[in-house]
């Protein structure tokens, strides 16, 4: 795998955390009652359609690079989404991730690192 390749895949993860993030940001932004409706409303909309536009650029990024990489190759990428989301609700929206969260990606990267040496 070359390292544009890398780079592309690590690109798509971390624009699919991006995507949850703001994901979670329109849905701070709801209302108590009628979430519905306030997702209809700003700043719950505005989050959300940013949230559907990072998607967007990520899938097309993600369909570029298995235009050239396997996917078996590809797929344990997204791994690193994984790691990356819960680090941030730790770091911007306070949550709690525990030592055992926090261990098992480790392993979860460790395991990332094993597949890419098999490539």
């Amino acid at each position: 795998m070359t390292v544009l390749q890398i780079l592309r895949l690590l690109a798509v993860a971390l624009l699919l955390a991006a995507g949850q993030i703001s994901f979670k940001l329109a849905a701070d932004a709801l209302p108590k009652t009628d979430k519905l409706q306030g997702l209809m409303r700003w700043p719950a909309l505005g989050w959300l359609v940013l949230a559907l536009g990072i998607y967007a650029v990520a899938t097309l990024l993600w369909v570029l690079a298995l235009s050239e990489t396997p996917l078996s190759r590809a797929y344990p990428f997204m791994l690193v989404s994984f790691t990356l989301v819960p680090l941030a609700a730790l770091l911007l929206f306070g949550e709690n991730i525990g030592w055992g969260y926090a261990l098992g990606m480790v392993f979860v990267l460790a395991g990332l690192g094993l597949v890419m040496k098999a490539s």
